[in-house]
């Protein structure tokens, strides 16, 4: 037998990455393909738009573990032109970050580091980048085109392709270690 489901929100027609507050359950974030970033504070019943897209797509939404810092990656669908969205307030004020690699960011992993938070990000051209030092770097264990999945997992990341499968990356780098 299936499990019964609830139509919570309709209005946004494409909905690609959701991300659940870790302090508060009833607080959730969507991004809604070529329409924005969305919050929900009533777990899902009603939501308001924080960021409009403006003609790109948001991706993907990560949240730190405090659910203070949150970061969205956004691109023109298709395209690699890119940006990097985050809030150092649980999402009441947002910010774009300069300087942000241009692969058609996909997907973002956030590092939190007492010092400076490292991020992650994948997209669906020139493969997996590192935010670390203030410096962007290329990640040249996984040089496809497509980054579908970034998962951070001990002192590894897993990273999943359009294409060319899941692979497991050991850290050789700073961030990690």
């Amino acid at each position: 037998q299936m499990a019964s489901s609830t139509v919570i929100n309709k209005s946004m027609s494409f909905v690609w990455s959701i991300a659940i507050d870790k302090t508060n359950d009833s607080i959730v974030y969507a991004t809604a393909l070529e329409k924005g970033l969305y919050k929900s504070i009533d777990c899902g019943k009603n939501w308001s738009k924080i960021i409009d897209s403006k003609g790109f797509a948001f991706w993907d939404i990560t949240i730190s573990e405090n659910s203070k810092k949150l970061w969205a990656t956004a691109s023109v669908s298709g395209d690699s032109l890119s940006k990097i969205f985050y809030s150092n307030d649980a999402g009441l004020s947002w910010n774009e970050m300069n300087d942000v690699p241009q692969i058609g960011l996909f997907q973002i992993e956030v590092i939190e580091n007492p010092k400076e938070d490292i991020l992650i990000v994948g997209g669906w051209d020139k493969g997996l980048f590192i935010l670390e030092e203030s410096k962007w770097k290329k990640i040249k264990e996984v040089d496809f085109s497509t980054i579908s999945e970034i998962i951070v997992e001990k002192n590894n990341l897993i990273i999943g392709t359009w294409g060319n499968g899941v692979y497991k990356i050991k850290n050789e780098w700073n961030a990690l270690k």
